[in-house]
């Protein structure tokens, strides 16, 4: 049976430890499935509290980010709304 992730199909997992960069590329690789699963727990649990996704601070109303993270993100933030 064919891994997909998303809907893509998953690209074969290297197996020679000799492909990887360095050890951190190959835990990466590895556990990619569990650590991105955690990611995204996180970033809904903080999302839920209405604290930053970035830091522990208390997020702007209406979006993810503090004060201090959310200026950054305003160009990303508008070219998204224009699409």
């Amino acid at each position: 049976m064919e891994q997909r992730r998303r809907g893509r199909p998953v690209g074969p997992v290297k197996a020679d430890p000799g492909d990887y960069r360095n050890r951190y590329s190959r835990h990466y690789y590895a556990h990619r499935d569990e650590l991105n699963a955690k990611k995204r727990l996180a970033y809904q649990e903080r999302r839920a509290k209405g604290l930053c996704v970035r830091c522990l601070r208390k997020a702007l109303h209406g979006i993810v980010f503090c004060r201090t993270h959310a200026p950054p993100h305003k160009p990303v933030i508008q070219k998204i709304l224009r699409l």
